[in-house]
């Protein structure tokens, strides 16, 4: 109960931070390019990555979503969060079939110029797990998380 008081005014501090900060700018390229891909969205919001790269976070089709793009406006990949069950049937059976009965703390689906790829946040028999899963459901990675 303590750690819920200790962190509840750290989150409010964050996330007025976060509204109080300052837009960042984002090449035209980048901007023109992501309203093509993804007319329609919602709360965006750009930030400028250490690598040159721009990331915008928005709302798609009832979605949080992630794309990045370069700065020449070269659409690179998106990501955006799922529930399980809304993951491919072959990516829920490859998974279950693994790991008998699986908590699953998080769901990405991940585009990119080589195709599409899930990536799962599980606990599975007191341990966390990082798996990542092709879209026949093919296991790409599976490590063990601290």
């Amino acid at each position: 109960m303590k750690k819920i008081f200790i962190l509840l005014p750290l989150m409010l501090a964050a996330t007025i931070m976060g509204f109080a900060a300052e837009p960042v700018p984002a090449s035209d390229p980048a901007v023109q390019s992501f309203s093509r891909q993804f007319a329609g969205a919602q709360n965006v919001s750009w930030s400028n990555g250490e690598d040159g790269l721009q990331r915008v976070t928005f709302v798609w089709a009832g979605h949080r979503a992630q794309a990045y793009f370069s700065a020449a406006g070269e659409f690179l990949g998106a990501m955006r969060g799922l529930f399980y069950q809304q993951l491919p049937l072959s990516v829920i059976r490859a998974v279950d079939k693994r790991y008998s009965n699986p908590v699953v703390l998080e769901a990405r689906e991940i585009s990119n110029q080589e195709g599409t790829s899930y990536s799962l946040l599980i606990e599975y028999r007191s341990k966390k797990m990082r798996v990542k899963l092709n879209g026949d459901g093919g296991f790409e990675l599976a490590e063990r998380v601290k």
